[in-house]
């Protein structure tokens, strides 16, 4: 088989030999003594033909001049004995066109250094045919010509400490190695060794696997020994379809130095195979494009062993490929632009054992795809990183190694780890970063943070199931979730990129037309009303239609961008809902739809074409003056979507779509927010930058529970760093376990101008000793810790008590409610959706599944309350059961006859109170009620819990046709928690029938009495539909709301010399701590409710001096139930000072400033009472003169002496 040859023309000089005669060979010559070639009186040279050499080892000192006579002709070398090594000690030059060619089994070692060795000059190259090898030991050039470096077949052996070879010198010519066999089996070596160097110049270099089954031909660049092999162009590994030859890389102890992009392209051959072992380097360096990319789903392993280092910017490999890292080796990936996080592209196998994955910059690195097949060996995983690194890839353990394998974070900046692990994890140095979960589900793992190093808990759950130790002088971090470009927030696919300053880039590189795309990695609340806004600018420069899709999905793996005519929106995954905006340069377009069955892409159902908005093609997406500004705006209640433009210039517009319910269309009340670019021809590449996503407005007081279990041990201090938004203030762990003299030191990011202070709580307190709180942030208690028989002191900054905000249920589907499938469908659309001629229909017309709605938000029903309804059958089937169950799960419930069960695991959840009546010729009505652990008795199923199971109440006549009756079911249920009874009145066409359940407790075993609101159709196969309009609930008691149970539980709190802020959801909420609160000698007990009046109930604070000295606000009480006996002086600054009824302090002082007063409801005696410095005389006085005094009782001052309150 004849060589492929190309060709670069570059002109060679020719040395001046002198005036000696030349020996001169022609056609073929057979030579079997070197004395032939050194006893020429001038130089040897070599014209067309062969000059075969048959004699043994040696030397020819004599310069060669090869002159091969232009065109296609060949100069050839042929060394015939496999044993025999012919040294060129002279100059080889080739001064003409044409082609150089070593045949033979043996070797030509060239060896001249007066100008070294320059091979394939002109429109020449050189090639080599057989088993033979061509070595240099000295400086040398090999095809500085417009015809390829071609190694055919044998080896060509750079050797020699400083040696260097350069082959080729122009950007047009290639080097294959292999892949051009001439009539032999034999494979293609090209070896450096020895601290030799050779350089490649070519744009593109192969190592080219070629043969056939029986007659296999392998392309192999071996570089060993101190070698380094650099290569200005690109490096491909390729084999062809029908034969089963490979391309090999081996590096033991050398150095690989790729200039662009290295990646193998095998279509059907052996596996290609690259090898670095006894600290190889392999280097990728200079180009966004770098590194190793697949081509033709090829099988490819890369093994780094032996502390060998493979560094490069882009790998993207599909599963047929295998990188393995071991033995103290690294894969070092340094991204400089390119984001690698690309659930489009194939994903790959990665296994460590022992080796580190890292990156020893500040940039940004995008790890592992979405590769679920990154497995961990015995030898453990190393994540280092200077910068900021993203490992979207799931590590789990190799077979075998499940109870050995472990990761460890080092270096000074952070890993994120998008997609969790199930692996121990020690943080040795810098951050460990858990965000929302955008792939699985967040597995338990245990979590080491070592002195100096630290932990981001960025979202909801990111902790669940992990147990988080930590040393002395470890670090957390905790920050809200959010809309936003901050690091960690950002995922991509289909080359998507994020830029070094944080812009995401959904455009694709230039010069590709596939789509990409770049989402928030955490979902978004869209049950509720926001308002995003973002900057573009546009990236590629064409004027062509290209365009940029703001998207809200469902998907955890993106979208691709919106295909051809903008028709659909998907990926390799099946996306059940989503919502689109389009905006393209030429036009804007606002679009909806959803997939069903097993189409992968969302069909439009919807599309706004053509719509003027004003704008230029360049103003659409920004301009060289500056970005163009968005505002999404989305009313939860009105259901409408605003998209707001201006341009830099100050042009200004905006378009308004009605009838958009984000929760429905999404599927559930959170969803992911995106940008997907696309293109109109192949001729476009314009996408459009998006840079400074945040969120505006919208809810505050939000809390993030990022759950799981944290351990400080007795005496270390623990650093704790609050990062709130205006949405998210507090931060609450699952459980904190500690020592005696535990130190939290917490302080906060961007403290907050004004509102509620940023704190961080935790669901339990679990340990002995005291806990101490430092820094100026704030320890919380949100709900009463469980388990807490805990001593805290706040030693500096204050401490914050939160109820939770029981949220209305709105009068919105989006805003109060979810849906099962069968409901979402049947809803009937109404800005208000509870009116009375609107409503709810659980089931749709001839379904048989049980279908139901379930309030996004709790209520309070441990306290007295009503809940109203209307509800009926647009059937006459009878049989249907309809239920009303308050439960306190927050994933909803599924109602069945005989179970209830969970919706995602079937586990039963008992904790919870059941009404549902039948639907038949009359309304019939049950009552169950759940034991208190939770627990059903041995045997029984849940329904068999309770004694009055099957009990039919007092029926209510009731028309199973709405058309043809007195019209729907008027529902009341009411709850007396005092009097533990629940009464349902039932109403329809003036009949009423009230019915009383006596003894029932409605509290689900929670820690405040607080439920959600379920509804639920079960058909009994029977297709009734079911109605419900005109809902509410009412909560009926009003001061303890908030506060029916001890909230502080059994936690001991010494007050020290910090802040107690109230935060409470409404006005007149109140705080009571079960516990005396200890205040130190000299402390001062602050309290603030910011913009919600609220009281903090201390009973009988424990008072180590004789002072009490109280600092509030104006929206503030505080209320005590007793004065200490050690307590000679009350000094009250600013609020209310509320006194029980019958209190005898008539040794102590009382001394009001800045606007304090007191409250009682009864009579109560003070010794001495002054106001602002002044005291108060003996004698009677009136609420008109002594403004300082509220409340229905009386206040004794001195002896004898009564003041009158009115």
């Amino acid at each position: 088989m004849s060589c492929r040859q190309l060709c670069v023309a570059v002109s060679c000089a020719i040395a001046a030999f002198g005036a000696k005669a030349d020996k001169v060979f022609e056609g073929l010559t057979e030579v079997s003594d070197v004395s032939v070639l050194n006893n020429a009186d001038g130089n040897v040279v070599l014209g067309r033909g062969t000059l075969k050499y048959t004699g043994s080892s040696g030397t020819v000192s004599k310069n060669i001049v090869l002159q091969p006579s232009g065109g296609n002709t060949d100069t050839t070398i042929d060394v015939v004995d496999a044993n025999t090594v012919l040294t060129v000690s002279g100059n080889m030059t080739q001064p003409s066109d044409g082609h150089f060619l070593k045949k033979g089994a043996g070797t030509l070692r060239l060896s001249g250094t007066d100008s070294g060795q320059r091979l394939g000059c002109g429109s020449g190259n050189i090639n080599t045919d057989g088993d033979g090898t061509v070595a240099w030991d000295e400086n040398g050039y090999a095809t500085v010509g417009i015809f390829p470096f071609v190694l055919a077949e044998g080896r060509i052996l750079v050797d020699g400490n400083g040696s260097q070879v350069d082959i080729g010198n122009s950007e047009w010519s290639d080097a294959n190695i292999g892949g051009m066999p001439r009539g032999t089996a034999a494979s293609a070596t090209f070896e450096v060794a020895n601290g030799a160097f050779a350089r490649f110049h070519h744009g593109w270099a192969a190592l080219w696997g070629h043969g056939t089954e029986e007659a296999p031909q392998d392309a192999t660049l071996y570089v060993h020994d101190g070698g380094t092999a650099r290569f200005e162009g690109r490096l491909r590994l390729l084999n062809f379809a029908e034969g089963t030859g490979t391309g090999r890389i081996l590096i033991d102890n050398g150095l690989l130095d790729v200039n662009m992009l290295l990646y193998h392209d095998n279509c059907g051959g052996a596996e290609t195979s690259i090898i670095l072992t006894n600290n190889a380097s392999l280097i990728l360096r200079l180009s966004d494009d770098n590194g190793l990319e697949e081509v033709c789903n090829a099988r490819m392993t890369m093994d780094v062993t032996h502390s060998s280092t493979a560094q490069m910017s882009r790998l993207a490999i599909d599963n047929a490929a295998t990188v393995r890292v071991r033995n103290g080796s690294v894969l070092k990936s340094d991204y400089s632009r390119l984001a690698e996080f690309n659930a489009g592209w194939p994903r790959g196998n990665y296994f460590f054992d022992g080796g580190t994955w890292g990156s020893w910059t500040t940039v940004i690195s995008e790890w592992g795809g979405l590769s679920e097949n990154l497995t961990v060996g015995a030898g453990g995983m190393v994540l280092h990183t200077d910068g900021i690194a993203y490992l979207s890839a799931v590590p789990r353990a190799a077979s075998g190694a499940e109870a050995s394998a472990s990761l460890s974070k080092t270096g000074s900046g952070s890993v994120a780890f998008r997609a969790g692990t199930a692996l121990p994890l020690n943080v040795a140095d810098g951050f460990a970063s858990f965000t929302e979960c955008a792939m699985l589900p967040y597995a338990p793992q245990n979590v080491t943070v070592q002195s100096g190093a630290g932990l981001v808990a960025a979202g909801e759950g990111v902790l669940s199931g992990k147990t988080v130790s930590l040393t002395d002088g470890a670090k957390v971090a905790f920050s809200a979730k959010g809309a936003r470009n901050d690091s960690g927030h950002w995922a991509f696919n289909n080359g998507a990129r994020r830029l070094t300053d944080g812009t995401a880039d959904p455009c694709c590189m230039e010069g590709n037309w596939s789509h990409g795309s770049a989402w928030v990695a955490q979902r978004l609340r869209v049950d509720r009303s926001f308002t995003l806004a973002f900057e573009t600018a546009g990236t590629c420069g064409q004027t062509a239609r290209g365009s940029l899709f703001a998207v809200f999905h469902n998907s955890p793996d993106g979208t691709s961008a919106i295909g051809e005519n903008f028709s659909a929106v998907g990926l390799d995954k099946n996306i059940k809902n989503g919502f689109a905006i389009g905006v393209i340069l030429h036009d804007m377009r606002f679009s909806w739809g959803s997939s069903t069955g097993d189409d992968s892409t969302i069909k439009w159902k919807e599309t706004d074409y053509n719509l003027d908005l004003g704008f230029s093609n360049a103003e659409m997406l920004g301009t060289h003056e500056g970005p163009t500004s968005w505002r999404v705006a989305y009313d939860c209640g009105a259901h409408t979507l605003t998209l707001r433009i201006r341009t830099a210039g100050g042009k200004e517009t905006s378009y308004v779509r009605g009838n958009v319910d984000l929760a429905s269309l999404c599927g559930g009340n959170e969803a992911y927010f995106g940008f997907a670019s696309a293109k109109w021809d192949q001729e476009c590449f314009w996408g459009g930058q998006v840079a400074n996503l945040r969120e505006l407005g919208g809810e505050e007081r939000g809390v993030v529970r990022t759950g799981g279990g944290l351990t400080a041990p007795a005496g270390a201090e623990v650093a704790i760093s609050l990062a709130p938004t205006e949405f998210a203030n507090g931060f609450t762990a699952g459980s904190l376990s500690y020592g005696d003299g535990t130190v939290l030191n917490v302080s906060e990011k961007a403290m907050r101008a004004s509102g509620v202070p940023a704190y961080v709580a935790f669901d339990s307190l679990t340990g002995s000793g005291t806990l101490v709180k430092k820094g100026s942030g704030n320890l919380g208690f949100q709900r009463p810790p469980a388990n807490a028989a805990a001593n805290v002191r706040i030693a500096e900054g204050g401490l914050v008590l939160r109820k939770e905000p029981l949220e209305p249920l709105s009068a919105s589907p989006c805003g109060g409610w979810s849906f099962s499938k069968s409901a979402a469908q049947e809803y009937l659309p109404s800005t208000d959706f509870w009116s009375a001629s609107n409503g709810i229909r659980l089931g749709a017309s001839g379904s048989d599944s049980f279908d139901y709605i379930n309030s996004r938000s709790r209520v309070r029903v441990a306290g007295d309350w009503r809940m109203h309804f209307k509800a009926g059958t647009l059937d006459r089937d009878s049989g249907t059961r309809f239920y009303m169950v308050l439960h306190d799960n927050a994933k909803g419930v599924e109602t069945q006859p005989s179970d209830i069960s969970l919706r995602q695991d079937n586990s039963r959840d008992n904790n919870r109170f059941v009404m549902f009546w039948y639907f038949g010729e009359v309304w019939e009505g049950w009552k169950q009620r759940m034991n208190a652990d939770g627990v059903p008795p041995e045997g029984q199923t849940p329904w068999l819990a309770d004694a009055d199971y099957g009990r039919r109440y007092d029926p209510v006549n009731f028309c199973t046709a709405i058309a043809e009756n007195a019209g729907l079911v008027d529902v009341t249920i009411e709850h007396d928690a005092e009097l533990k009874r629940v009464r349902c009145i039932l109403e329809q066409g003036g009949n009423c029938v009230t019915n009383d359940f006596e003894n029932m407790t409605v509290s689900p075993v929670n820690d405040d009495g607080c439920a959600y609101i379920h509804f639920n159709r079960d058909p009994e196969g029977k297709p009734a539909r079911i109605e419900i309009t005109d809902f509410s609930f009412e909560q009926l008691d009003s001061e303890d709301v908030f506060a029916s149970a001890p909230y502080a539980a059994a936690v001991k709190i010494d007050v020290g010399a910090g802040t107690i802020s109230l935060d409470s959801p409404v006005a007149g909420g109140i705080f009571k701590l079960a516990e005396s609160l200890a205040v130190a000698d000299g402390a001062i007990v602050r309290v603030s409710s910011y913009d919600k009046a609220a009281t903090l109930d201390l009973g009988v604070p424990s008072c180590a001096g004789d002072t009490l000295s109280i600092n509030a606000d104006a929206n503030s009480t505080v209320r005590i139930a007793a004065l200490p006996n050690v307590v000679s002086k009350m000094l009250v600054d600013g609020g209310t000072f509320e006194l029980p009824a019958g209190m005898n302090a008539s040794n102590a002082k009382l001394e009001l400033l800045n606007g304090a007063k007191i409250r009682t409801s009864g009579n109560i005696a003070i010794g001495r009472v002054s106001v602002n410095g002044a005291l108060q005389s003996q004698g009677v006085y009136t609420a008109g003169n002594c403004a300082f005094v509220e409340g229905d009782g009386s206040v004794r001052i001195g002896r004898g002496m009564v003041m009158i309150l009115r």
